[in-house]
This record gives structure tokens, C-alpha cells and sequence, in this order.
């Protein structure tokens, strides 16, 4: 601790010579002037360190002893702030340095979220900037107890959040809600319907009483396996009793599905006329400044290409300040004549994409018929298939488990 605080007050390395340098030691603790690492040179010279501010004392002191005192070095603080002094430029960059370190240390700069699995880090970190929490934010106002109550009441997939501060880092910590499974109604009926009409394949029942088989032929909303499931206690009786269940199982069936899309043969492409327009803006906390005072919009017709230019530290930290540059290219829109090839090849993706969310994943195509028309310009390609599909769903329009 004593070496530190010499060293904040400097101090001055002397050389003594005369021919009885120890009279000027006694004169010297005789004045109260504090001296160490003494060093004997030999019968007539002498080194020792004196504090700053007691040099010049020292040296007046050794004419009363007939010596001559020679500054020989200067150590301490006061030393190096007058060589920083002439050095302008780098005492700037080290007081702003350390500005930035003590100011920055006040920002969260970093947001990690952990314990989540089906829920996606960039729905938690778009509702944690609606409740107030986002880089850049000032983190000693951050009320942590209420942004965990808000991201529950807005994310009901989360039963558990918590918003953990440490330095320029937050840590969210989220345990996903545990859905209760679907209870079903005890002793009341509940059929499988058919969702589309087709030819019934194949009947695979769970529970309840199927009242088709294969080779019947169904329409929308009729009923393929009943809930409600008689009791035959003899075979030549009549049924008199039955019971209430909850239908499951499958029903495959054919059906035909019908696809159709138009497209145009001519479309609007771009003619770019080489001017372009540029807009500057400054990032700070999440926040945009720009530049220029006017809204940016050059032209009626451009392309607006933005580029972001953001401060990282070594271990990937980004600062919450950075510089955007907007670039308008101009164009004019013009007439473009599409391939009929293309375009028909482009419709025949489409509608195959459109047929397989139809039949879902386990369903299959048994057989394609397309057909293409152009007229007035335009073309429309139909796909009918015939598919293999599950068509059976809960009455009330829910999809079975």
C-alpha cells in the first residue's frame, strides 16, 4: 500500500557529492525531509530517493554541508501525466476508453435464453422487446420481477421465466409449460365422420361401431365408425341395448382431389436506369438517427439494399451502436413475357405441393391427369388425382390423436 501511494505522489532520485555527504542525511531528517533506498557510492557520493514535493528542499539543504545535489531521475504519477499531457491524442483515447468500459458496463449488450426447446429463441426475444427488455437496455432500470410476470401472461407455452443480470450479459431461463392432456367425455357418444367423400379401402376401428367396409361409397359428414355401439345378447334377437363411447380408428379411402392455378405469360421485370440514391443512419441503443432529415424515398420505383455495419468484441459481444447505409437503385418496370415452359413447369410444383398438403403426410397419389389451357394471356394447368387418404375426423371437426 505505501509503494502505491508514493507512487501517486512522486518522487525524485538525488545524488549527493561532497566530502562529508552523511551531514547532509542528518541535515535532512533535522528538516523532516523523508528519504529512502540510500545507496553508498563511495567515501564521496551518495543516492537517495526523495518524495516530489520535498525535492527542492533537499536540494537547498545541501549547501549548509558543503555538498553539490543532482537530480538524476523522476518516477511516480505526476511524472507520467506530464508525458501524457504532451501526448494529447492518447490521454483522449484512454479517458474516453475508460468512459466507455464504465458506461457500457451499465447496458445489457447480450440476451442468452436456455431451457427451451419447442418454443423458438426468436418468439421469447421478440416478446421480451415488447415487455422492455432488448440489447441496449439500461439495466439498472429493469424491473426483472415484472418482465417475467408479463412474458407468462403473453407466451402461454412458458410455465416458468426468469430474467437473470449479470454485468453486460442477461440470462433468461424458461421452462416450457406442460400442456394437461384432452380428457374425453365419459358415456357420451362421439362418431368418426367423413371428412371427404370417397371410396371407403380399408376400415381399421379402435373403438366404436364401423358402419361402412370397404367398397362403399361415402360423401362429406357421413358417419364411418359410430359411437354409439350396440349390445347383441343373442344372434337372432333384435338389439335392445348399446353404449356410449368416444370413435377412433382410421379410414382410407380414394378420393379425388382437384387442383387448379392461373398464371399470367407476362410479367412486370426491372429496367435499372444507373442512378441511385444514398441514406446514412446511426444506430445507439436500438435506436436510429439518421442523417438526413427527409424520408427516404428517391425514386417512384427502386430497390432499397440496406448494410449494417455493427462494433464486435473478441468474444462476440455487440456493442448497441452501429452505422446503416441504405442504397435506392431506380428502375422502371416493364414488360416481361414469361416462358411457357417455364410457367408450366412452375404451376405442375405448385399444385403438387398443393395436393400433398391435401392428402397429408401418409397419404400417396395413385394417379395424375393434368391438363393446360392458355387463353387471354394466361394459363391454367389442373391436376386431378386420385389419392389414397385418411378421411375419417371427429364430428365436431376435431382431428383425432
Amino acid at each position: 500500500m505505501g509503494r502505491a501511494v508514493n507512487y501517486m505522489k512522486g518522487s525524485v532520485r538525488l545524488e549527493v557529492i561532497g566530502p562529508y555527504p552523511e551531514r547532509f542525511l542528518n541535515i535532512c531528517g533535522a528538516s523532516n525531509v523523508q528519504f529512502r533506498n540510500l545507496e553508498r557510492v563511495d567515501e564521496t557520493c551518495l543516492r537517495l530517493t526523495v518524495p516530489l514535493h520535498q525535492a527542492r528542499l533537499a536540494e537547498s539543504l545541501g549547501k549548509k554541508c558543503l555538498c553539490e545535489v543532482e537530480r538524476t531521475g523522476e518516477t511516480g504519477g505526476p511524472q507520467l501525466v506530464r508525458r501524457l499531457a504532451r501526448r494529447w491524442g492518447m490521454m483522449a483515447g484512454m479517458l474516453l476508453s475508460l468512459a466507455a468500459v464504465l458506461l457500457l458496463s451499465r447496458f445489457v449488450l447480450v440476451i442468452d435464453v436456455k431451457g427451451n426447446t419447442t418454443v423458438p429463441d426468436q418468439v421469447i426475444l421478440s416478446e421480451l422487446r415488447e415487455c422492455g427488455m432488448y440489447p441496449g437496455v439500461y439495466g439498472p432500470a429493469v424491473d426483472e420481477r415484472k418482465i417475467s410476470n408479463l412474458m407468462l401472461l403473453h407466451l402461454k407455452q412458458l410455465g416458468f421465466l426468469s430474467v437473470n443480470i449479470r454485468g453486460v450479459r442477461a440470462e433468461i431461463v424458461v421452462r416450457e409449460a406442460q400442456l394437461p392432456p384432452e380428457l374425453e367425455p365419459v358415456g357420451q357418444a362421439m362418431d368418426l365422420v367423413a371428412e371427404k367423400g370417397g371410396t371407403v379401402l380399408t376400415v381399421l376401428p379402435q373403438a366404436g361401431h364401423p358402419v361402412v367396409e370397404a367398397g362403399t361409397e361415402v360423401h362429406a359428414g357421413e358417419v364411418l365408425i359410430s359411437g354409439t355401439v350396440p349390445v347383441e345378447k343373442m344372434p337372432d334377437l333384435p338389439v335392445t341395448e348399446s353404449y356410449a363411447v368416444a370413435a377412433k380408428g382410421e379410414v382410407w379411402a380414394e378420393v379425388t382431389e382437384v387442383c387448379q392455378v392461373t398464371t399470367p405469360l407476362v410479367t412486370t421485370g426491372k429496367e435499372y436506369t444507373g442512378r441511385e440514391q444514398t441514406e446514412y443512419e446511426m444506430r445507439m441503443w436500438g435506436k436510429g438517427f439518421k442523417i438526413s432529415s427527409k424520408a427516404f424515398q428517391p425514386f417512384p420505383y427502386y430497390d432499397k439494399i440496406e448494410k449494417t455495419w455493427s462494433i464486435s468484441l473478441p468474444e462476440g459481444v455487440k456493442l448497441p451502436f452501429g452505422w446503416v447505409r441504405r442504397t435506392g437503385r431506380e428502375y422502371r418496370p416493364v414488360a416481361v413475357p414469361v416462358k411457357p415452359e417455364s410457367a408450366e413447369r412452375y404451376l405442375r410444383t405448385l399444385l403438387e405441393t398443393q395436393v400433398q398438403e391435401r392428402i397429408g403426410d401418409h397419404g400417396a397419389v395413385l394417379d395424375r391427369q393434368w391438363s393446360v389451357e392458355t387463353e387471354d394471356g394466361a394459363m391454367t394447368v389442373t391436376l386431378t388425382a386420385r389419392c389414397r387418404e385418411q378421411i375419417a375426423r371427429r364430428a365436431d371437426g376435431a382431428q383425432q390423436e
